[in-house]
């Protein structure tokens, strides 16, 4: 069975340091997954992701991407081509007014403390479709977000781009970004890329992992 034989494998390269269980369920995966997890109490779950750098139709309709809108706890999806290191540049992409419950930074702000890692806030907005928000409400949402991260490393980035997937690709290039961090709520920057048909053919990025926190 391909859980025990991973299971074997954890086992063998971590000893008793790790705790592992494995569990089979039957039923529709992101009902079983989001079921389990919420159970379990999970703090984060990881999906792997084949072809993950791709946002095509088979993504947007994947057991991952589904999770990622759907679930109530942290979800990293890893690329199956992805190999790890450790974690030094982490890239938050995201509108201002998404932050406002400082809550959903805890996991992020955490990660960036265990693995001393600096955080790069990026906010993008689309050229050819300017988000009509007032002057005060953005900068209410700065405020805000500075605040929640007043102690962890980082700093606050601006682009504009006629295409948001390829902003966030050349940010990540230019900047050696290790992980991306997004949230995937309702008129936030993650939806928008997957409810983008131009966005479903442009790469997004095969070697670096997207952690959306909710």
């Amino acid at each position: 069975m391909a859980l025990k034989e991973i299971e074997k494998r954890l086992a063998l390269s971590y000893g008793n340091k790790l705790q592992i269980e494995c569990v089979a369920k039957c039923g529709f995966a992101v009902d079983e997954i989001d079921m389990y997890a919420t159970n379990a109490k999970a703090d984060l779950i990881v999906m792997g992701m084949k072809g993950a750098g791709y946002l095509t139709e088979k993504l947007i309709g994947s057991v991952t991407t589904s999770l990622i809108q759907k679930s109530k706890c942290p979800v990293l999806a890893i690329d199956e081509h992805v190999r790890y290191k450790l974690v030094k540049k982490i890239a938050l992409a995201c509108d201002y007014n998404e932050t406002e419950n400082e809550k959903v930074l805890y996991p992020l702000i955490e990660i960036a403390r265990i693995f001393k890692a600096h955080i790069y806030v990026l906010n993008v907005e689309n050229e050819l479709e300017p988000v009509a928000t007032t002057a005060g409400h953005v900068v209410s949402g700065f405020i805000k977000l500075q605040n929640s991260l007043a102690h962890a490393d980082h700093s606050f980035h601006f682009i504009t781009t006629q295409n948001i997937v390829e902003g966030i690709n050349e940010f990540i290039e230019m900047s050696n970004v290790d992980m991306v961090v997004m949230i995937p709520r309702k008129h936030s920057l993650l939806r928008d890329i997957f409810n983008e048909p131009k966005t479903k053919q442009m790469a997004f990025h095969s070697k670096v992992p997207l952690l959306t926190l909710h």
